[in-house]
């Protein structure tokens, strides 16, 4: 199900569509936990290096300048970044650690909140095995959502990430 051209248009058509996301100039990341049904965060994105990352009922965090800014005991301070976090978040190595061990096919059409989309699925073998599916619209070509699988012996559970607001000044 996974072998053959198909599946080598499938990986080559899903890494363009990140590769969209990765050059748009802003968006908005909205995670959301697929037991529960509940929003667990938002992030919202300006370029090159600005993250605002606010947890559902807790107080945002920026990330500018290698730095996270957040208020702790109502005070602010400031933290620096571990080394090579902001590159791991705005750069093609999360896709090329992906490309080593994952099988990807094409999963048909469909849409996400109406817009219609291409379907993706993923199976990733190896140290951080996962599966999911990713959509990515038919009219800007850049992946729209994300749904990831819990995975067994794994601390983190099903999550649906939904991007929107690409290239928005209100960001």
């Amino acid at each position: 199900a996974f072998a053959g051209p198909a599946a080598a248009d499938a990986r080559g058509d899903l890494h363009a569509a990140f590769k969209q996301n990765l050059a748009a100039q802003s968006y908005r990341a909205t995670i959301t936990d697929l037991t529960s049904g509940k929003q667990v965060s938002s992030v919202e994105f300006r370029a090159p290096d600005r993250f605002r990352i606010t947890p559902a009922g807790g107080p945002a965090s920026v990330v500018a300048d290698g730095k996270m800014y957040m208020q702790v005991n109502g005070r602010a301070m400031s933290v620096p970044l571990p080394a090579g976090m902001l590159e791991n978040l705005r750069s093609d190595s999360a896709w090329k650690q992906m490309d080593k061990d994952t099988l990807i096919r094409d999963a048909g059409l469909g849409a996400v909140a109406g817009e219609p989309a291409r379907k993706y699925h993923w199976i990733s073998s190896g140290k951080s095995a996962s599966t999911g599916d990713a959509w990515v619209s038919l009219k800007s070509g850049r992946v729209i959502q994300v749904e990831t699988a819990a995975q067994p012996g794994s601390k983190a559970g099903a999550v649906r990430v939904r991007y929107t607001d690409f290239d928005s000044a209100a960001i």
